[in-house]
């Protein structure tokens, strides 16, 4: 209809400046004109307008069920762009980087806390138990202890700073597994020679002064009768060595002993 509508208006402008048909039309003033020319501008838009909103209604019933954007306002080969799906994506991908780089500082951080090769103590590390002693003491009103007395010897070349030192209770044991630091009495240690303290930690004895190269050290522990039936003494050595300008803490496994304890 809006077709037939401008046919007709283009045919009645014809007409009207026609001099044939309109012989007035050398008396028609610049407005008129102007105002024919205007009318059908406005009916060309007015028709162009329409039949867009046309093609965009039948675009639209095809795809009603699927959310749409259009690429920069025009769609010239019918692509879709789902913007939640859009959405979703970018999230995801956003996760999985946050989640690589946490991971990947998280490994280098702990990376500089684990050295890179395996730490050992040099090989002339030695201790060696001088003497062994054992007494029962039976105390009034107190359950009897039994009062260890050893007296260690570093028989290698370098420094021992502190040990574990746990006992067996039969012949085929070889691990030691009752610890035995708890029991160590420091007040008759230090009576008993001069640089003999040592304080207790995690299990262990660490020497307020390392035990240098051919230097003894005396330790006295008193064990309730009850604690267990010691067979032997265990004793392991540790050190701390600098490593990347980092003092480390090193076992000294190597340089293990084990003595039997008998017991007066």
């Amino acid at each position: 209809m809006l077709l037939k509508n401008k046919n007709f208006k283009s045919k009645n402008r014809r007409n009207f400046l026609s001099p044939k048909k309109n012989p007035r039309h050398l008396c028609c003033s610049l407005v008129t004109r102007v105002f024919f020319w205007e009318q059908e501008k406005i009916s060309r838009r007015i028709f162009s307008a329409q039949k867009l909103k046309t093609e965009n209604k039948i675009f639209v019933s095809k795809n009603q069920n699927k959310p749409h954007t259009l690429v920069g306002g025009k769609n010239p080969q019918g692509f879709l762009i789902n913007k939640k799906g859009l959405s979703e994506i970018v999230g995801y991908v956003l996760l999985i980087l946050f989640v690589i780089i946490i991971s990947v500082g998280v490994y280098l951080w702990l990376k500089s806390y684990v050295p890179e090769e395996e730490l050992k103590c040099p090989e002339e590390t030695s201790i060696l138990i001088k003497e062994l002693s054992c007494v029962n003491l039976p105390i009034p009103d107190r359950e009897t202890v039994k009062e260890i007395k050893i007296i260690l010897k570093n028989s290698g070349k370098f420094n021992i700073d502190g040990y574990f030192i746990r006992v067996t209770e039969s012949e085929e044991q070889k691990i030691g597994t009752k610890d035995l630091s708890n029991y160590f009495n420091k007040v008759l240690s230090e009576l008993a020679g001069v640089g003999n303290s040592a304080t207790q930690h995690g299990g262990s004895l660490r020497f307020y002064n390392a035990l240098e190269s051919n230097d003894e050290k005396t330790a006295i522990f008193q064990v309730p009768y009850s604690f267990a039936n010691p067979y032997s003494i265990e004793i392991i050595p540790f050190r701390f060595q600098e490593f990347k300008n980092k003092n480390r803490f090193v076992t000294c496994g190597e340089a293990k002993v084990l003595q039997k304890l008998e017991c007066s």
